[in-house]
C-alpha cells in the first residue's frame, strides 16, 4: 500500500476496507473501460435475458479495480443503487469446486455486502450459509443455496451483479459439471448478472464444445498508453508539475503499461528526482527480489522451468527456442506454455503455428537478468540508460556519490574532505549532490558559529571575510538545488542572500549581493519565467551602471551576455544582438581575463544568432573577429570559447556551399583545439568530426560518400561513452544519417555493432537501423518499442529531407526543425548557440 496526502493507493487488494469515495478518488484511468461496463450492466436492467460481461487482462492490468470501482458506482449512482447490487467474491475462489460451492460463496458475500445497508436480511443470510454448511451431503445443497440468493434479490427487489475474479482458474479446479450448470442458471435467471475476470482468453471461451462460449461479452484491458500512464504517476505521487510524454516513456516501455507496476514503481519514486528513478531502476527491481520470486515459487515445477526458459530469453521466442533453453521435449514445453498464457504470465503472439511467446510483466525479465549475471544485468542497464537519453534531457549521477553521502553523515573526517572538495571545485557537487548538501549545511552553520564566537568588539572587524564565506557556500549550495531540479529552493536561497547583503556598504557585499540576484534570474529562465530574468539582468546592469565602481563592471559584462541569452530564448533577435553588441562596444579593450570571456562569449553568441537566421557571411565575420582578437589566448574558457567559434565557422561556410573551406575549418579546430573536453564531456574532436561528416554525407556528393563512411567510423571511436551529452548527440545524427541516402541503414548498423562494448548504449537504435533496412529483428518488446519510436522519427525526417530536397534547400540546413532530438547548431557545452537559459555563476 502506498499512502499520500491526498489518497491511499493499493497495490493489490483495492477496495478493501475502502470507502467507496476512497476507492473513486483512487480510480485515475480505465474510464472508457468503466464507461463501457456500466453502459453494459445498465442495458441489464429490467432485461428478461442478460447479457453477461468478461474483463480479460494479465494480472497486474487493474481489472480488479475496475470491480471495486464498478461496485462503488453501483452503490452511490441513484441511477443504479435501486436497481443492482454489486456482490465481489474474493480474488481467488479456492473453496469452490462445483456448483453448490459456488452458491454457497455468493451466499456467504451476498450476506456480507448486506451487513452495512440491510442487516436484518445480512443475519438471515449468515444463518441460512451456517445452517446449509452443515448440511454438505445433501445432493440438492446447490438448488437450495441457489434458491436463498434469489430469494434475497427478491426482497432486495434489485438484480445482483456477482463480480467473480480468475474464471479461467475457477474452470479448471472445478468438477466437469459445473461449467454447464452455471451457464444454465445464468441463461434462465434474469435476477443474476455475471460480471468476471480472466488473466487470458481461455481455451473454454473459444470452443464449441464447452459451456463458457459465447456466453459473455469479453473486453480486453489493453496496457495503458502513454497519456494514462502520466495521469496515474501524476496521482499516485502527488506531483505539483505534470511529467512530460516523453519523460513518461520510458517508464511505460519498462512496466509495459502495466498499473500495478508502474504504481510500485512510483512508491520507489516518491523521495527520488525523475532523473534518480530512472538511474536507480535497477536497484528497484532487485529491492522486489521477494515480490518476483513469490510468483516464480507459486507456479508448479514444470511450468517455472518454462517460465524462467523465456524469460532467460527475453525477447518472444518460439516453442522450439524456448524447449532448447528449458532443455525440455517440444511436446511438453507447448502443453505448460499454454497453461502460462492462461494463467496470464506469458503473451503469446502471432499465427497460431508461428506463435512466439513472452514474459507479460516487464520487469520479471529484468529481475531474471539482473540476479542471473552481471553481464545480463549491464545490458538491462545499458537500455536504461539509452531511453535516459533518447527521451530525457538528463544527467547521469555516480553510484558512489549516493553512497559518500552516507559516509559524509557519519565520519567527521569524510565530512571535512568533502568541504575541502567543493571549496576547490564546486562542480564536484554534481557527481555526489546528496553528500554536498550534508557539507555545505555543515559550512554555512559553521560560518554561523564563528559569527556568534567573534563576539562584538570582533563582529565589525570580521563582517566581510564572514559574509563572503557564508555567502558563498549559500551560492555554491543554490547552484547545486539548481543543478538537481529544485529551482524553488534555489530562488530561496538566492533571495535570502540578496537580503542579508544588499544592504551592507561594502564592495564585496555588492558583489554577493548582485551575484545572488544573478543566479535567481539563471533560476527563473530555466523555470519557464524568462521575461522575468530578464528584467532582473536589466536590474542588475543599472545597478553596476549607476554605482560607477570599477570593481562591478565585469559584473556588468557578464549580466549583458546573459541578458542577451534570455532575449533569444525568447526569440527577441535584436534585443539578444543589442546586449552582446552593447558588451562588446563598452567593454571590447578590457585587459582583464574575466571581462574578456564576457566579450568574446559575446561575439561567438552574435555569430550563432546571424547564423540560426541565415546570414552567414555576417556570420563569417563576428567569427574572424573572435579569432582575431582571442585566437591566442591562454585562457582555458576563452580557448573553448574559440574552439566552438569555429564549429560556427564551419557551419556558415557550409551554407555558403564552400564545403572544402569549411572542412579545412574542421580540420583545423581538431587540430588545434582537440584536447579540449566541455563541461558536458563532450570533446571538439568529437565536434570536428562531427563538422566533417556531416558534410561528407549530406550534401550528396559521389566523391566523398567514401570519406563520409569513414568519417562516421571516427566519429563512433571519438564518442565519449561516459558523457550522456555526447552520447545523446550521436543518437540524434545517427538518426539524421540513417534518414539520409548517402549510406544506408544497414552500414550505420555495422558500424553501431562493431565494438562490442559500445554498441551496448546503441541496442535500440541499431535494432531501428536494421528494421529501417528491412531486417528481421529478434529483441526484447521492451528494445523493440523503443526502436519503433526511433523508426518512425527516421522516417519522418526522411520524407522532411526528401521534400528539401526537390525544393532545392540542403538537408544539412534542416537542425532542429525537423526531429527534436537532434542538437542544434553549435550547442556546445553552455547551450549557448541553442539559447538555452545560462548557467548560475
Amino acid at each position: 500500500m502506498m499512502q499520500t496526502s491526498q489518497r491511499v493507493i493499493r497495490k493489490f487488494n483495492p477496495g478493501t476496507f475502502q470507502s467507496d469515495r476512497e476507492v473513486m478518488d483512487q480510480f485515475v484511468v480505465r474510464h472508457r473501460e468503466l464507461a463501457a461496463t456500466l453502459e453494459v450492466l445498465r442495458d441489464n436492467i429490467d432485461a428478461e435475458s442478460c447479457q453477461h460481461l468478461l474483463l480479460v487482462s494479465p494480472r497486474g492490468r487493474g481489472k480488479t479495480m475496475l470491480l471495486a470501482r464498478v461496485a462503488a458506482e453501483l452503490r452511490t449512482d441513484p441511477a443504479y443503487r435501486n436497481k443492482l447490487f454489486p456482490v465481489r467474491f474474493m480474488e481467488e475462489s479456492h473453496e469452490v469446486f462445483d456448483i453448490g460451492d459456488f452458491w454457497m460463496d455468493a451466499l456467504f458475500y451476498l450476506a456480507k455486502e448486506c451487513a452495512t445497508t440491510e442487516p436484518e436480511l445480512a443475519r438471515e443470510l449468515e444463518g441460512a450459509h451456517a445452517s446449509l454448511a452443515k448440511e454438505w451431503r445433501d445432493p440438492r445443497l446447490d438448488y437450495r443455496a441457489r434458491a436463498m440468493v434469489l430469494n434475497a434479490a427478491d426482497q432486495l427487489d434489485r438484480q445482483l451483479v456477482l463480480m467473480v475474479e480468475n474464471l479461467q482458474a475457477l474452470s479448471e479446479d472445478v468438477d466437469e459439471d459445473f461449467g454447464w450448470a452455471l451457464r444454465e442458471s445464468l441463461q434462465m435467471e434474469p435476477k443474476v448478472i455475471l460480471l468476471g475476470t480472466a488473466t487470458s482468453r481461455f481455451r473454454a471461451l473459444d470452443d464449441v464444445r464447452e459451456a463458457f462460449y459465447e456466453l459473455f461479452r469479453i473486453m480486453t484491458l489493453d496496457p495503458l498508453d502513454t497519456d494514462e500512464c502520466r495521469e496515474l504517476w501524476t496521482a499516485v505521487t502527488v506531483t505539483k508539475n505534470q511529467i512530460k510524454q516523453r519523460d513518461m516513456r520510458p517508464l511505460e516501455v519498462l512496466t509495459g503499461g502495466s498499473p500495478r507496476l508502474l504504481v510500485i514503481v512510483a512508491d520507489f519514486a516518491r523521495h527520488r528526482s525523475f532523473r534518480q528513478l530512472l538511474e536507480e531502476l535497477v536497484t528497484l527491481v532487485d529491492d522486489h527480489t521477494e515480490y518476483f520470486r513469490g510468483h516464480l515459487e507459486a507456479l508448479p515445477k514444470t511450468e517455472r522451468r518454462v517460465y524462467l526458459a523465456a524469460l532467460g530469453l527475453w525477447r518472444p521466442s518460439t516453442t522450439g527456442e524456448i524447449a532448447v533453453r528449458a532443455r525440455m521435449g517440444v511436446r511438453t514445453t507447448s502443453s505448460m506454455l499454454g497453461r502460462l498464457v492462461d494463467r496470464g504470465a506469458l503473451t503469446a503472439e502471432g499465427p497460431k503455428r508461428r506463435k512466439r511467446y513472452v514474459a507479460t510483466e516487464r520487469l520479471y525479465c529484468m529481475y531474471y537478468k539482473i540476479r542471473r549475471e552481471r553481464d545480463e544485468a549491464a545490458v538491462v542497464q545499458a537500455l536504461i540508460r539509452f531511453m535516459m537519453l533518447f527521451y530525457q534531457n538528463l544527467r547521469s549521477a555516480s553510484e558512489i556519490g549516493r553512497s559518500l553521502a552516507d559516509e559524509v553523515a557519519r565520519a567527521p573526517n569524510i565530512l571535512e574532505g568533502m568541504i575541502r572538495a567543493l571549496r576547490e571545485d564546486p562542480r564536484v557537487g554534481v557527481l555526489a549532490p546528496e553528500a554536498a548538501f550534508l557539507a555545505y549545511d555543515s559550512m554555512i552553520g559553521g560560518h554561523l558559529d564563528g559569527r556568534r564566537a567573534a563576539g562584538d568588539g570582533a563582529r565589525e572587524k570580521s563582517t566581510d571575510a564572514i559574509a563572503g564565506g557564508i555567502a558563498s557556500d549559500m551560492m555554491g549550495k543554490a547552484r547545486l538545488l539548481f543543478h538537481e531540479g529544485q529551482g524553488p529552493e534555489a530562488i530561496r536561497i538566492c533571495d535570502e542572500i540578496v537580503e542579508r547583503y544588499s544592504c551592507v556598504a561594502s564592495v564585496e557585499a555588492r558583489v554577493i549581493s548582485l551575484r545572488a540576484l544573478s543566479n535567481k534570474a539563471a533560476v527563473l529562465s530555466s523555470e519557464g519565467r524568462v521575461s522575468d530574468a530578464v528584467a532582473i539582468y536589466r536590474d542588475i546592469a543599472d545597478q553596476v551602471r549607476a554605482s560607477g565602481v570599477p570593481k562591478l563592471q565585469w559584473i556588468r559584462a557578464s549580466t549583458l551576455v546573459n541578458m542577451g541569452a534570455s532575449h533569444m530564448e525568447l526569440e527577441e533577435w535584436k534585443a539578444a544582438l543589442d546586449a552582446w553588441k552593447q558588451t562588446v562596444q563598452e567593454f571590447g579593450d578590457c585587459s582583464d581575463t574575466r571581462t574578456a570571456r564576457s566579450v568574446a562569449g559575446a561575439l561567438y553568441r552574435i555569430g550563432c544568432v546571424q547564423l540560426l537566421l541565415k546570414r552567414a557571411e555576417s556570420a563569417l565575420h563576428v567569427i574572424k573577429e573572435v579569432k582575431d582578437r582571442y585566437g591566442t589566448s591562454p585562457d582555458g574558457e576563452i580557448r573553448e570559447i574559440v574552439a566552438h567559434s569555429l564549429t560556427v565557422q564551419g557551419d556558415a561556410l557550409e551554407r555558403l556551399n564552400r564545403y572544402k573551406e569549411a572542412l579545412a575549418v574542421h580540420r583545423e579546430q581538431q587540430e588545434r583545439f582537440g584536447d579540449i573536453i566541455d563541461a558536458a564531456g563532450v570533446s571538439i574532436e568529437w565536434r570536428a568530426i562531427l563538422g566533417r561528416t556531416r558534410i561528407l554525407l549530406l550534401h550528396g556528393r559521389d566523391d566523398i560518400i567514401e570519406p563520409g563512411r569513414k568519417a562516421i567510423r571516427e566519429l563512433y571511436a571519438a564518442t565519449n561513452m561516459e558523457s550522456d551529452e555526447n552520447l545523446k548527440e550521436m543518437y540524434a545524427w545517427i538518426v539524421v544519417f540513417g534518414a539520409s541516402s548517402a549510406v544506408s541503414p544497414s552500414e550505420l548498423a555495422d558500424v553501431l555493432s562493431s565494438d562490442q562494448q559500445r554498441s551496448k548504449a546503441f541496442w535500440p537504435l541499431t535494432v531501428a537501423l536494421r528494421r529501417m533496412a528491412g531486417e528481421d529483428v529478434r529483441v526484447p518488446i521492451e528494445v523493440m518499442e523503443v526502436a519503433e519510436d526511433l523508426l518512425e522519427q527516421m522516417n519522418v525526417l526522411k520524407t522532411g529531407l526528401s521534400e528539401l530536397s526537390e525544393s532545392g534547400v540542403m538537408p544539412a540546413s534542416v537542425g532542429q526543425s525537423l526531429l527534436e532530438t537532434v542538437p542544434k547548431l553549435a550547442a556546445g557545452a553552455r547551450g549557448v548557440a541553442a539559447g538555452l537559459p545560462p548557467s548560475p555563476e
